[in-house]
């Protein structure tokens, strides 16, 4: 099937590798997060990375590859087998990367396209080695918090040895001008990093509403315990003032781990996070991106003070003064956010399709 969608695509798109498990939820589909109404996808071929099936808001050419990962799975073991009874040596991680880029190559030079844009670079490696050798242009468009420290940005322990560069994309296509300045600062080329605009898809979905006035807690598997604790220390005021408490979930949490804590005042997020972000009082967390993200919504966020928040990840909205540290005991006031620097300079709306679709061309 997805052969034949190759051979009846149009040649010269540009393909996008979608980081398919980020959707928006509403009440009767999945909605694409990195794929927004802002993004034209007319002239686009997006490559799927699970079966979940989207709702998207434009016609697209769109081709899963499952079948392609199995391929590559099925030739993996058999050559793997191959190497080991013809050397005694047996490394399937090697042998397994050189049969995807084999294996992309084939399939960019059929469907011939003019840029490869990357959700997620890294774990990709092969796809930019395949495209490069294809002399296509790739580029990383941003999918969340990029800091000095991230281990998979930071170039700088690397730019010393030879052929470094090899396995990263040509270009790094960001949300707004602080982060072209994170990245210049971890290491990579000026001329390497350009600023996008931000695209994600933050419309308002067609999820319940909570009616009365909330503190949004937006948690992760490795810091429920956490918010746990600074929930009890502020429930009873939150109880004195009218209001609940509401958890935003991870995608990879359950929620049992707030099971004994749940009540009529304490409740778990049924909402998307973005709806249930816009419409709270002030959220708290202790890592997660929305504690950037909530100036766009014009939310005050509070950070639980764990002691670990200066490793980069969180210092400078801390320094810019868009989130506050919050200690056990310490109900989270609203605040006005900052106006200098103003919100676009972290997410420009300004988006740029021509920079999405190809920033330059190769030589031959």
């Amino acid at each position: 099937l997805i052969i034949s969608k190759m051979v009846l695509t149009t040649k010269g798109r540009t393909v996008v590798f979608n980081h398919t498990n980020r959707s928006r939820l509403s009440k009767n589909h999945f909605r694409p997060l990195y794929l927004s109404p802002k993004v034209l996808l007319d002239s686009l071929v997006v490559f799927e990375d699970s079966a979940k099936k989207l709702h998207y808001s434009q016609p697209v050419k769109m081709l899963r590859i499952e079948c392609i990962n199995q391929m590559t799975e099925l030739l993996t073991g058999l050559l793997s087998r191959l190497f080991y009874i013809k050397t005694g040596i047996y490394d399937r991680e090697i042998v397994g990367f050189y049969v995807k880029v084999a294996v992309w190559k084939a399939i960019f030079r059929f469907i011939k396209p003019r840029s490869v844009r990357l959700y997620v670079w890294y774990g990709k490696e092969a796809v930019i080695v395949a495209a490069r050798s294809c002399k296509i242009e790739v580029a990383d468009v941003q999918h969340g918090i990029m800091y000095t420290s991230h281990p998979f940005y930071n170039l700088i322990a690397s730019k010393s040895r030879s052929n470094s560069a090899y396995l990263l994309p040509d270009f790094c296509l960001v949300y707004g001008e602080y982060w072209r300045q994170t990245l210049i600062k971890s290491g990579w080329e000026p001329s390497q990093v350009r600023v996008l605009g931000y695209s994600l898809d933050t419309n308002a979905s067609d999820q319940d509403i909570i009616e009365k006035p909330y503190v949004l807690y937006s948690s992760q598997p490795h810091t429920n315990q956490i918010i746990l604790k600074h929930i009890a220390s502020i429930l009873v005021e939150c109880q004195r003032r009218g209001c609940l408490i509401v958890i935003a979930l991870h995608p990879m949490e359950s929620g049992e781990a707030y099971a004994k804590i749940l009540t009529t005042d304490v409740r778990l997020g049924k909402s998307d996070s973005y709806d249930l972000l816009r419409n709270c009082l002030v959220h708290v967390s202790v890592s997660s991106t929305l504690l950037w993200e909530s100036m766009l919504f014009e939310k005050s966020s509070y950070i639980l003070d764990t002691g670990l928040e200066e490793t980069g990840f969180l210092t400078d909205l801390l320094n810019y003064k868009f989130g506050r540290l919050l200690i056990d005991g310490e109900y989270p006031e609203p605040f006005l956010l900052p106006t200098t620097p103003p919100k676009e300079y972290f997410f420009s709306d300004k988006f740029n399709q021509n920079d999405y679709e190809i920033c330059t061309k190769l030589d031959n």
